[in-house]
């Protein structure tokens, strides 16, 4: 049995699909992995707009999964359409099923199972071994848990496994490059993956932009101590209802895992943790992690934390062991809002942490995220929050993104019922979260990330301004500013492949 997994994603982490690999690799079942990354096309805005992949991409593609005996593909909401496109494509020249799995075939199965011939719901590491080991045998694959399948019009629902619970189990994502490829975007070319390569993608992800260093990305825990209506962590809690949600793996595992790849791949030179659960861990478990860190690793690191969880003791130990960014979801200041997004922070809180983390200042450097173009909001909720972020000690970084109602979200749900979603497929499944809209408050944004001065701040805050000026009939004007602005940095990130 041969697997091939194929990930859309603009950037070649893709941690979920490097943990599958891992998991089948290390039971004997050989596995392609094939990386499609188009991060300067996802910087500009096609927003509205159905991505396609070059044919000859899609030629490439096919030709790698002619020996498959198994495809899978892992998507988001975003890729939906791009991803639907290849499997049709898939289809027509190889004979082997297509599998669908992450978190949009997690919440939208009916939808995926119109093109999937299987769809993996929930973790996939065992499933999808059970899938592989079933096959091989020659043993019906649909009744392996996890996996739904359409059979004679019918969707059959297969029951969930439970959650893995002892993460330290699981091997480290796969990063061999024994039989892996990646797409040259804009050159309709999909290469074998070599360490030249390997440095060059990592080196020009989203993660590597600022600090212009070469990052590995990983991740610490599974599952999330909060319930945000914008997030579908809610949903994936009432599947797994009764279990324990958010695991975490122990400090010696984590430390071994970036001591092998750092061993292995000596240009990486920072590292970036991308769970937002980070600081949910206690202070006792934060010191021996960051002990460890500092000892066996050494290296720059980006983490997540939340308000309700960041303390000053932990970002001593953090900060101490290498801590150079921390990234903390604000959201809004606005207590209407953060209400509609079931976020129980108290906005005093928030500015506390805020303070604890500005201690830090000549090492760390805060990264605060903000939500946009809610269409649950008014302009005194936005300007609220611009108040609010005006008041944060600087420096800093201001992460503003924009809405997106994804499906699988009590907000999506909401947003259907009240008929805000006029059109899903240019609403929801096209949008980018990190393009905004072109309005008023959302250049006060951009001015404030960019350390506009506070008293002229103030002044373009203040009610008359933004009674004069927060008008739509100024939009076509904000949005050439704020769109020259995002194509100048895009090529100012300095993207190996442009």
């Amino acid at each position: 049995m041969r697997v091939v997994l194929i990930a859309p994603y603009s950037d070649i982490t893709a941690f979920g699909m490097r943990s599958l690999a891992a998991y089948l690799k290390s039971r004997g079942v050989p596995t392609r992995q094939i990386f499609l990354p188009d991060a300067v096309a996802e910087l500009e805005d096609f927003s509205g707009r159905f991505y396609r992949y070059d044919p000859a991409v899609l030629d490439r593609v096919a030709v790698l999964c002619a020996d498959a005996d198994l495809v899978g593909i892992s998507l988001f909401t975003m890729y939906f359409e791009r991803v639907a496109d290849l499997t049709a494509k898939l289809k027509e020249r190889i004979r082997a099923p297509v599998l669908w799995g992450g978190i949009h075939p997690t919440v939208k199965p009916g939808e995926c199972l119109r093109h999937a011939d299987m769809i993996c719901v929930g973790e996939g590491e065992e499933a999808l071994y059970d899938l592989v080991r079933r096959m091989g045998e020659g043993l019906p694959a649909g009744d392996v848990p996890n996996i739904w399948v359409r059979r004679d019009g019918e969707i059959v629902r297969n029951n969930l496994r439970p959650l893995i619970q002892d993460l330290d189990n699981l091997p480290f994502p796969d990063y061999e490059l024994e039989d892996d490829y990646v797409m040259i975007a804009g050159e309709g070319r999909v290469e074998r993956m070599d360490r030249e390569l390997l440095e060059e993608f990592l080196g020009s992800s989203p993660m590597a932009l600022n600090a212009r260093t070469v990052p590995y990305q990983t991740m610490a825990t599974r599952g999330c101590p909060h319930s945000c209506t914008y997030c579908c962590n809610h949903l994936l809690r009432k599947l797994y209802g009764g279990q324990r949600y958010l695991r975490r793996r122990s400090p010696e595992n984590i430390v071994s895992e970036l001591s092998e790849v750092v061993r292995r791949y000596p240009f990486i030179k920072r590292i970036t943790f991308s769970d937002d659960s980070f600081f949910a861990a206690g202070e006792e478990a934060i010191a021996e992690f960051a002990g460890l860190y500092r000892k066996k690793v050494g290296l720059p690191f980006f983490c997540l934390g939340s308000p309700l969880t960041i303390t000053a003791g932990k970002l001593e130990h953090l900060a101490a062991a290498g801590m150079v960014e921390l990234q903390m979801g604000i959201q809004s200041a606005s207590e209407r809002t953060l209400q509609l997004y079931n976020r129980r922070i108290p906005v005093d809180l928030t500015e506390k942490a805020a303070v604890l983390i500005n201690r830090h200042r000549k090492t760390v450097m805060p990264i605060y995220d903000f939500l946009l173009d809610n269409p649950y909001e008014d302009t005194r909720d936005v300007v609220e929050t611009l108040r609010f972020a005006l008041k944060l000690p600087r420096p800093y970084v201001l992460q503003p993104f924009s809405l997106v109602l994804f499906p699988g979200t009590v907000l999506y749900d909401r947003a259907r019922a009240d008929g805000i979603l006029a059109d899903e497929k240019v609403d929801v499944y096209r949008k980018q979260f990190h393009i905004r809209e072109s309005s008023y408050l959302n250049l006060m944004f951009l001015l404030l990330n960019h350390g506009f001065p506070r008293v002229l701040m103030r002044l373009l805050l203040s009610a008359p301004a933004v009674f004069a000026f927060n008008r739509k009939v100024f939009n076509p004007l904000y949005a050439v500013i704020i769109v020259g602005y995002r194509r100048i940095k895009c090529r100012l990130r300095g993207f190996a492949r442009v």
